[in-house]
């Protein structure tokens, strides 16, 4: 039994030696490849700062450059530490880094064409890259956009989100809509939230872009639907009748005619005061109508909206009940106003009125206090 023992102690103190030694081998690994890729950042900053100085003085940038280009920047690792060198002199000389990125397109163009068959985080990556250093951008679809769409096949949702955030940081109508309409065909899933977040950092015409895609209502998922109005909401002011068709018609989609409901508490449009009134009320078919259409209300002030609003208090949903109260708040009635409620029968009606006016009483305070 002893022997027995002792061995397990021995074997004991070798786990512990061997992973001590793991872990002084890693920190000597990490500390040696952040020394190496500080050098290469520290290389390529000098290197980038020579041609930049060549295009201050009015001379292109050199051939050799841009060969070393195409050959070494289809390793990442020297990708990474280009990017965050070209990082470093944007801070300094925007206007010249530009300048130089637009020179270098042909080599990039080749450079996304190399990066095609590679893994799905290289792929991503050499996205990410583009997004934030672009060659070529405005209303002509250039080579390097279709490269970028190429990434989409076998890709993971991480590199399809980084597709789509380099293609809007290209500003380019037709790649976008290119995007989304692989997005359709292959059933990719992305929530809308993400793309309509995406299709706003649009570098280009947005207003171009939002009738191209709002041109494909009825012919694309209700996902990309939902993102597209989301996106309108965010740009465009021009969509209040077509908007508003789609929530009176009720053969929309729930999701849509939510999304165009919200579109009109950013957007106000006289016309769509009585139809958020008999949402209110009624809500059709599915409460969320009403839920969104209480929270809209607090953009239409007036007598018939006060009343609307009082009434949805005693409305069976909660979320109806706390939208309501949150809009008359917002609508600038005070607890005098709304007596009848805080003195009232209805206990449920009390109470999230009673919680809101705290609510703003509170936040009020804070601002006060900031």
């Amino acid at each position: 039994m002893r022997i027995e023992i002792e061995n397990i102690i021995y074997w004991y103190l070798f786990l512990c030696v061997a992973l001590l030694l793991f872990h002084l081998a890693y920190v000597l690994f990490s500390g040696l490849r952040g020394y190496r890729s500080q050098r290469l950042t520290e290389r390529w900053a000098a290197e980038i700062g020579r041609q930049l100085s060549l295009l201050r003085e009015g001379f292109p940038v050199e051939p050799a450059h841009q060969r070393r280009l195409r050959r070494t920047l289809r390793h990442v690792e020297q990708l990474i530490s280009y990017a965050e060198a070209l990082s470093c002199w944007r801070g300094q000389e925007p206007g010249l880094v530009r300048d130089y990125l637009f020179a270098n397109c042909p080599a990039m163009q080749e450079l996304a064409f190399a990066y095609q068959g590679r893994e799905s985080m290289e792929r991503a990556y050499f996205a990410y890259f583009i997004s934030k250093n672009q060659p070529c951008a405005g209303e002509e679809y250039h080579p390097l956009m279709g490269a970028l769409l190429s990434y989409l096949e076998n890709s993971t949702v991480y590199c399809r989100h980084l597709v789509l955030e380099a293609l809007c940081a290209l500003g380019n109508v037709q790649a976008v809509e290119k995007l989304l309409a692989s997005f359709n065909e292959n059933a990719f899933f992305h929530h809308h939230k993400l793309l309509s977040d995406a299709l706003l950092s649009f570098s280009g015409d947005r207003e171009a872009l939002a009738a191209r895609l709002w041109g494909h209502c009825g012919q694309w998922n209700v996902n990309l639907m939902t993102a597209v109005i989301e996106f309108i909401s965010g740009c465009s002011d021009a969509y209040q009748k077509p908007f508003c068709a789609l929530i009176v018609s009720g053969q929309a989609e729930a999701e849509l005619r939510l999304a165009a409901l919200r579109y009109f508490r950013r957007r106000p449009y006289a016309p769509m005061r009585p139809i958020l009134l008999q949402l209110l009320k009624s809500g059709g078919s599915d409460v969320n109508l009403a839920i969104v259409a209480a929270s809209v209300l607090d953009r239409y002030p007036g007598q018939d909206t006060v009343a609307a609003l009082k009434a949805a208090l005693s409305h069976p949903n909660w979320y109806v009940r706390y939208n309501a109260a949150g809009s008359l708040v917002a609508l600038g009635q005070t607890e005098a106003s709304l007596k009848d409620i805080l003195d009232g029968p209805d206990r449920f009606a009390r109470e999230i009125l009673a919680y809101r006016l705290g609510e703003a009483a509170a936040a009020k305070e804070a601002k006060q206090t900031a």
